[in-house]
Order: structure tokens, then sequence, then C-alpha cells
């Protein structure tokens, strides 16, 4: 399991979208024999995070890809672009109530 360095609660982080520890449930089901839009649909979330949770080398392509992806972006925006994303991820934290403190 992964381990989360700044927050003491992982869902206060805004890109989590399941409690880590319902991952371990939602392979076992998985195996039981449960689909995956079933398992999407019970918990909220879409076919494609189901995928990723119960198939971990999903999970890796689709970062791999996003970052690759990516690279483009920064390439083509540079550092204006990361400064606007910044103000807006600081801007979201600060209206969900999380301090945000670039010294830590």
């Amino acid at each position: 399991m992964q381990k989360y360095k700044k927050y003491k609660n992982p869902m206060q982080d805004g890109r989590r979208k399941l409690d880590p520890g319902k991952h371990k449930e939602i392979k076992e089901k998985k195996l039981a024999g449960m689909t995956s839009a079933s398992l999407a649909g019970e918990y909220g979330v879409s076919i494609s995070l189901i995928k990723m949770i119960v198939y971990e080398r999903r999970q890796e392509s689709v970062r791999a890809r996003n970052k690759e992806k990516w690279k483009d972006y920064n390439i083509h925006y540079g550092k204006e672009g990361r400064r606007i994303a910044m103000r807006k991820y600081r801007k979201k934290k600060i209206s969900l109530g999380l301090q945000y403190n670039p010294n830590k």
C-alpha cells in the first residue's frame, strides 16, 4: 500500500476517489466474479479506475502514456503554464479548507 506524506487522511487529497483500504475489497469482489461495471456502480467510480485497481499492469501503462502526453504540454506551455496551473491548484486546496504552505 502507498504511503501518504502530506495528508494524515488520504481522502483529503483531491485526486483520491477511493479510500486505499477499499482496494483490497474491490480485488476480492472481482475475483469472486463481479463485473467491473457493477463494481464501478457500487463504489461510484469509473470502470477504468476499477480496472486500474484490479490489473496493476494497466495502471503502469496508463501512467506511462500520461507521462508521455504531458511531456509535450510542458514543452509547449513552459513556466507560465505551470504557474497558472499551480495557482488554480492552490486556490482549490484553500477552498477545500486545507492550508497550503510552500515551505513544507
